[in-house]
């Protein structure tokens, strides 16, 4: 409530710096403070938490001086209201990358840690619940927070930190403004208002393109699903006068959260379903992740006061029910997207033209009010018009892990699907056939699938995935690069059975003995686990499971003395 708060960047949240929130905020957190200090029938518990220890629900306290150290798992018991509270009366730390597991019921928004006296998250640390402290807090380089970090009396210090508020516990879910009617616009990929629409290269769209006033030209009708209007006509006039309504419905909405520095958008930051705003123009680097908590319905509108431009290899990822038709950029000013980048979303820049770079993917549509419209040689996917594919490939993503990549999606309603055809290429041009996956069983629920290339070119590797339902149709996913920047690794890294649906094994082979960190993400970037073992040259074989966490894709990060691989591990 008093005091600054300098650094924060794009925060996934409001600013309040001594203002009637965060003075009201202030007052709720003494109580909250006195509340768990007062916690009757406390258990004494020795002052060196973690090394494998596991706790159940109680009110738990330390008199001393304590510390976290290697993992501390928190069991609920099977009980999703179960309740952990920690009364540490004086300063508190945890080690580079101690860790906190959450187990049969857990959950973060559950866990309280009161402490008296300065705290210190170390670096790369994996930490659970809401600290409520009286005294500093300081998150070290790299470590994560599933919680909140809350201090009635002393600084509070975030250097590189991955911060989550946690779910449950009355916290609503999200599902952002109610979502904008689209008309006709639904069935078109490509649409402006006024100004011409062109292409050079080999491009894929799905959905009609056209221009209500303007030419279109470059486009092959083997290689669109929809209509190529090459002259304005009834439903260029009438998706002209819909895309005009939708922008005025959705440059009405308030802003609900600003993005203070759009010079610096992306970087990993997870969003959820908000109105967000940057009052400048924005660049677009690295990774932007959207989060629908796991409601479908769920809308993001991101506003931007300017142009728009991207660097080369950005990546729109969705996560946890997000959908592309339900994310809405409103860009008043010229957009520039650079090559390799895959998109997600319906574009709507304001009185600019959009220039989309070859070698990426759109999974949305590209509208402009007033300007041109060129692309590249690129994939266009819109699943609410023009063709309909026979399931939905909800994601298709691939690492380069040293000689080989591995390539990792994710479908859903596999009705009519009979097989995946993964296609590589080393030119955009001569693509020949890597692996044939059959689909498995019928299923209207998410499943996952996985290919290893282990023959890599040096430079840009091209995939794609190919979906042949029982009539024969021969639909394209989006199109994946991934770059191969050497030939050779000391470090070699497997993982089998993969996709798994217990325990699977990691195999680590080095060439000299060293010290090894294994941790393994989820897809929002939440630390799952984390091993440390000191490796023998040659061959080093790690067991584990993800059997506590729900089905879905993970990262698996190795790091040795002077490298570093990541493998994608399937949970059925």
């Amino acid at each position: 409530a008093a005091g600054a708060a300098p650094g924060f960047v794009n925060m996934n949240g409001n600013l309040h710096v001594a203002d009637a929130l965060s003075i009201s905020a202030a007052f709720d957190l003494n109580l909250v403070y006195i509340n768990l200090a007062t916690q009757p029938s406390a258990i004494p518990i020795a002052a060196l938490l973690g090394q494998g220890q596991v706790l159940t629900p109680a009110v738990y306290a330390i008199s001393g001086v304590s510390s976290l150290d290697g993992i501390l798992t928190l069991d609920a018991l099977g009980d999703p209201n179960a309740c952990f509270v920690f009364q540490l009366n004086n300063a508190f730390s945890t080690t580079d990358g101690a860790t906190i597991r959450l187990i049969n019921g857990a959950t973060a928004c559950n866990v309280f840690w009161k402490i008296d006296g300065a705290t210190n998250i170390g670096a790369g640390a994996a930490f659970a619940g809401n600290i409520v402290c009286n005294g500093a807090i300081e998150l070290a380089a790299n470590s994560s927070l599933d919680g909140r970090a809350l201090s009635i009396a002393g600084a509070i210090a975030a250097a590189t930190v991955k911060i989550y508020t946690p779910l449950g516990c009355g916290v609503p879910v999200l599902s952002g403004p109610v979502a904008p009617y689209m008309g006709s616009g639904l069935f078109y990929g490509l649409l402006t208002v006024t100004g011409a629409v062109t292409n050079t290269g080999i491009t894929h769209i799905d959905g009609d393109i056209g221009t209500n006033a303007g030419p279109v030209s470059g486009y092959d009708p083997l290689l669109v699903s929809g209509t190529i209007r090459l002259v304005p006509d009834a439903s260029t006039n009438q998706a002209s006068n819909d895309l005009n309504a939708l922008y005025t419905e959705l440059n009405a909405l308030p802003c609900e959260i600003e993005l203070l520095y759009p010079v610096q958008f992306g970087n990993s930051q997870v969003l959820t379903p908000h109105v967000y705003c940057m009052s400048a123009a924005a660049h677009f680097l690295d990774t932007i992740f959207l989060n629908a908590q796991g409601n479908p319905d769920a809308v993001f509108v991101i506003k931007i006061s300017g142009a728009f431009t991207s660097g080369t290899y950005t990546n729109v990822v969705l996560l946890n029910g997000a959908k592309a038709t339900n994310v809405f950029w409103v860009i008043e000013g010229a957009i520039d997207i650079s090559g390799f980048t895959n998109f997600k979303g319906n574009i709507i820049a304001n009185n600019g033209a959009v220039s989309i770079a070859a070698g990426g993917t759109l999974e949305g549509r590209a509208f402009s009010t007033t300007g041109a419209i060129t692309t590249h040689g690129l994939n266009i996917i819109n699943n609410s018009g023009g063709a309909i594919l026979p399931l939905e490939i909800t994601s298709f993503d691939g690492r380069i892990n040293g000689t080989t990549a591995d390539l990792v999606w994710t479908t859903a309603n596999e009705e009519n699907t009979n097989y995946f055809v993964v296609e590589e290429s080393a030119d955009l041009v001569h693509w020949s056939v890597l692996a044939t996956v059959m689909k498995g069983a019928y299923s209207h629920t998410a499943k996952n699938y996985s290919v290893t290339d282990s023959k890599l070119n040096t430079g840009l590797n091209y995939y794609r995935l190919k979906q042949v339902d029982v009539e024969r149709s021969v639909p394209y996913s989006k199109m994946l690069a991934l770059k191969n920047n050497s030939s050779s690794t000391h470090l070699a890294v497997s993982v089998y059975p993969n996709p798994a649906a217990g325990a699977f094994n990691i195999s680590i082979i080095v060439d000299k003995p060293s010290a090894a960190r294994v941790e393994i993400f989820d897809m929002a970037g939440r630390s799952v686990s984390v091993d440390h073992i000191q490796t023998k040259t040659g061959l080093n074989l790690i067991t584990t499971s993800l059997k506590k966490s729900p089905a879905g894709i993970f990262l698996i990060e190795v790091t040795t003395d002077g490298a570093l691989l990541t493998k994608f591990v399937v949970k059925q």
